[in-house]
């Protein structure tokens, strides 16, 4: 006490305590489930809204906008990017891409002409839409249409156009556009992202 000013006591009652033991860090309540969503998803192309119906019936108590994401993160994983052109099996996949074909007159006025293609992998059969406008509203209008015609494949090779995907760097990282990732859930096929400078196939309007 005479050298430190403190009584034996009060660092007795120190030495004593406890050091309190860190919390651990919650949990996901989707973490017990998300083995299985990701064998699932190993396994079938399943939308979100489908594993959580799934995941339900398992005891799941959380909420879809939890479960979302994560199938999302999912499936980014598997959309891997493809280095050259492939022979497929039947409906197993297609390719999607722009050209352009010019210029006509709309009402006097001067407007590039694009065709969207939708390509099937196995027997090449086509689909093509021409347009004045590459927006996305356009884009997703096609891509009906094609599917009504030629069915919908499990893979849909994107070539980097902005209407798809955001971000596509040279290492392989893939940033989809939200709206485009909720349109192939919806319509239950996988997007799989053409690398960069990828040669496209339909460079330009194709002889129908």
């Amino acid at each position: 006490m005479e050298r430190t000013g403190v009584c034996r006591k009060t660092v007795y009652n120190i030495l004593q305590e406890k050091v309190p033991q860190e919390r651990k860090k919650k949990g996901s309540i989707l973490e017990p489930f998300k083995e299985y969503i990701k064998k699932r998803l190993e396994a079938y192309n399943l939308s979100a809204k489908k594993v959580y119906q799934e995941i339900q019936k398992e005891g799941y108590t959380g909420s879809y906008s939890t479960v979302k994401p994560f199938v999302r993160e999912i499936k980014g994983h598997q959309m891997e990017t493809l280095t050259e052109r492939y022979e497929t099996l039947p409906g197993e996949q297609a390719q999607l891409d722009w050209g352009e074909c010019g210029s006509i007159k709309v009402k006097g006025e001067s407007k590039k002409l694009y065709v969207l293609t939708f390509v099937l992998g196995y027997s090449r059969m086509m689909y093509a839409y021409f347009t004045t406008s590459m927006k996305q509203e356009v884009l997703f209008k096609c891509l009906r249409q094609g599917f009504q015609e030629l069915g919908i494949p499990k893979k849909i090779l994107v070539d980097n156009m902005k209407t798809a995907v955001d971000l596509h760097s040279p290492v392989g990282q893939v940033k989809w556009n939200a709206s485009f990732l909720d349109f192939a859930e919806q319509h239950q096929f996988l997007p799989v992202a053409a690398p960069p400078y990828w040669p496209k196939v339909n460079r330009c309007c194709p002889r129908l």
